[in-house]
């Protein structure tokens, strides 16, 4: 079962490995997350460091839509950030370019 908190702990986790992972990236992404556990969230990337809150910032560049199950999975790196884009469980709404520039995160 995905909840709240096993979310944030691996928006945690996510944001201790982001500087190895996008050096470099500027961006504001939101995170869209549907079903049990689901909720918003915005992802603050500044210099390769990833910062996060709750609520979606109406600034974001991109938003990256996906059930709360999918991304805990895209997160432990059992589900594929490609395949689940191509076969529309995860979805982008906004610049697909910052989008592409996380996929580090998910590898």
């Amino acid at each position: 079962m995905t909840d709240k908190a096993t979310i944030e702990a691996l928006l945690d986790e996510t944001a201790m490995i982001a500087p190895d992972k996008v050096p470099g990236l500027d961006a504001v992404v939101g995170l869209d997350l549907a079903g049990e556990g689901g909720g918003q969230w915005t992802l603050r990337f500044t210099g390769g460091a990833m910062t996060w809150s709750e609520g979606l910032d109406p600034a974001a560049g991109a938003t990256l839509k996906v059930s709360a199950k999918d991304f805990d999975a895209l997160c432990r790196r059992q589900l594929n950030p490609i395949s689940a884009f191509m076969t529309g469980r995860l979805k982008v709404v906004g610049n697909m370019a910052i989008i592409m520039k996380l996929q580090p995160l998910f590898q």
